[in-house]
């Protein structure tokens, strides 16, 4: 198994949610043994821009299996400035006329304090957490201005992990006017700003733009224009190595284009997406440096307390390999997928709240 610096055998005692003794131990002290022989026991694979709340499949369970066989024990929800919470009618009609159908779609929540409510009485499979859109705020009301947009926010915001939003060319105007601080200007937003910017461009000139207001926030860049020419901005983004990047070109990238990419797949603060494949990518990165993009790293950015590796103590999140694929996945240390096929497990998952490091 990978315990966060080297591969290393070894037996993992689990005890309820938790990871108890690491070791070598005798079979005996476990009421059911998985065998490890052949395999890779890696921490939970954690996907900091999963689409599964876009697609409204956030509480389907065939959505959360299509996770789980990938590793995937742990998703944040809410990026690029749409999230589940908060809603209102007035949002609902937005969002029905310009990104989804609701027809038959039955919402019992408003708040995000609501909304978490709601998933806590959910059976989930994985450990879900969420972000709050900025959309969700702009088009909370059909006339809101933006200092009421910035109060609202600092009355929702507990609980959740931040804030994200699609950057566009008149996002500057406001940016200061919102979330950096709350209405008496002695309260600095600890949490991450989660920022999609749709063309690299953008992404640039804006980046420029945001470099003195927002120099001491936590910044992350998600889901950055993998098309652009690497050779060209690299130290581009090295100048910006506070901020944290995140890469999810997705699983139908050629070896080319990835080979093309590699600059950036070595930038230390780059979250890699799980849904990529970790062995995809394992000829152009380390293993070890592979899985701690995807694990470690995002669970420390997002202040994951006692996830993304496999330590005593930590909740027994794991994803078992055999071959390439998935043969075991553990959340909170039930077995939700065994030998290749899924266990329905109630309540599997918790619902992640923001907590200061």
């Amino acid at each position: 198994f990978f315990d966060g610096v080297s591969f290393r055998k070894g037996d993992i005692l689990i005890k309820g949610d938790r990871i108890i003794r690491i070791g070598n131990f005798s079979s005996s002290l476990a009421s059911e043994v998985i065998s490890g022989l052949g395999k890779l026991t890696l921490p939970g694979l954690i996907d900091i821009n999963p689409d599964i709340d876009k697609r409204l499949s956030l509480f389907s369970y065939q959505a959360q299996w299509e996770l789980l066989e990938k590793g995937i024990t742990t998703i944040i929800c809410g990026t690029k400035g749409v999230s589940m919470a908060p809603l209102s009618p007035h949002f609902l009609k937005f969002i029905s006329n310009n990104v989804l159908n609701l027809t038959g779609v039955n919402f019992n929540w408003q708040t995000f304090d609501e909304f978490l409510r709601v998933l806590k009485k959910s059976n989930f499979l994985i450990n879900v957490g969420s972000l709050i859109g900025y959309s969700n705020l702009n088009n909370f009301l059909p006339k809101i201005d933006h200092l009421t947009i910035r109060d609202f926010f600092w009355e929702q915001e507990k609980g959740a992990f931040g804030i994200s939003s699609r950057v566009d060319k008149y996002y500057f105007e406001k940016f200061n006017k919102f979330f950096l601080t709350d209405k008496s200007g002695r309260k600095k937003f600890k949490k991450i700003i989660s920022l999609y910017f749709p063309s690299a461009n953008l992404l640039q000139s804006s980046l420029k733009k945001m470099e003195e207001k927002i120099s001491d926030y936590r910044i992350e860049i998600n889901d950055f224009p993998f098309t652009i020419k690497s050779n060209k901005l690299i130290s581009f983004f090295k100048k910006y190595s506070s901020y944290d990047f995140h890469f999810d070109a997705g699983p139908t990238n050629s070896t080319e284009e990835l080979l093309n990419l590699l600059p950036f797949l070595n930038l230390e603060n780059l979250i890699l997406s799980p849904r990529i494949g970790i062995f995809k990518l394992e000829k152009f990165l380390p293993l070890e440096r592979i899985i701690y993009k995807m694990t470690e790293l995002p669970a420390k950015k997002y202040s994951l307390k006692e996830r993304g590796v496999i330590k005593e103590g930590n909740y027994a999140d794991l994803a078992i390999f055999s071959e390439g694929k998935i043969s075991e996945t553990i959340v909170n240390g039930k077995l939700v997928i065994k030998e290749g096929k899924y266990q329905l497990q109630k309540k599997a998952g918790k619902v992640l709240e923001y907590e200061e490091s």
